[in-house]
């Protein structure tokens, strides 16, 4: 993928990090004032038409303001994820279910009810190519993308098919984590999947993934699926 310079990269990350926030296309000035790049309004312009050449923002055609494109999702991951924690009450909430004694599927299932609550995306378990548990769709149709009809038919066809599009990626899915953007993989154009492996009885492993719109806070939803790919092993191999 192509390799921005210093500012231009700091003007991409400004507007990807502004639009996640506000779901709002973003403008040169709101790119000035809030994430502090030292440039005038006018240059940030000329570096924003220049992103807007090579693919990584767009202008819808109700709004002055720019959108990153799926190629700037992209170089966002690859580029300038920030490593967070998770937050205390999320912590607290998966730690309780846990500890409690039940069948490891049931808990398993709690668990996703749980990250889908907080995350705002929805959230599945594969324990097997098509054996596949999901919640959190009230969730992710509340965001703001969806009060675009098309938005909502074509993550719905997603979800349909939901099986399908994870046992395509069933055996390749590693045991870190593994982020899917766009049309490049079966979750649809619309959507981006952050998915790991986790290790069950024996020899068998399952997917546990989040999927939601492209516009997602990947930093967190990154670090949630890390704490449960960590702590889904530890209540497993009890």
């Amino acid at each position: 993928m192509q390799h921005l310079e210093e500012r231009q990269s700091s003007v991409l990350e400004a507007i990807i990090r502004e639009y996640i926030r506000t779901a709002e296309p973003v403008g040169s000035m709101a790119v000035a004032e809030r994430y502090n790049i030292a440039a005038s309004s006018a240059t940030i312009r000329n570096y924003m038409a220049d992103l807007e050449n090579s693919g990584f923002i767009r202008q819808p055609h109700t709004s002055a303001g720019r959108v990153p494109t799926e190629r700037a999702y992209q170089y966002y991951v690859d580029n300038f994820l920030r490593e967070v924690d998770m937050p205390r009450q999320e912590e607290k909430a998966l730690r309780q279910v846990w500890a409690l004694h039940e069948q490891a599927r049931d808990i398993l299932k709690f668990t996703a009810k749980i990250v889908a609550s907080f995350s705002t995306e929805s959230v599945f378990f594969a324990f097997g190519k098509h054996d596949v548990y999901y919640t959190g769709l009230a969730n992710l149709f509340g965001q703001p993308e969806f009060i675009d009809h098309e938005q909502v038919y074509s993550v719905s066809a997603i979800i349909d098919r939901l099986d399908e599009a994870i046992a395509d990626v069933y055996d390749s899915v590693p045991d870190n984590v593994q982020v899917f953007i766009g049309k490049k993989h079966n979750f649809g154009s619309q959507c981006s999947a952050i998915v790991t492996r986790y290790r069950a009885a024996g020899d068998d492993f399952g997917i546990f993934g989040l999927l939601g719109p492209t516009r997602m806070d990947y930093d967190l939803n990154i670090a949630r699926i890390k704490y449960v790919h960590d702590g889904v092993r530890g209540f497993i191999m009890k």
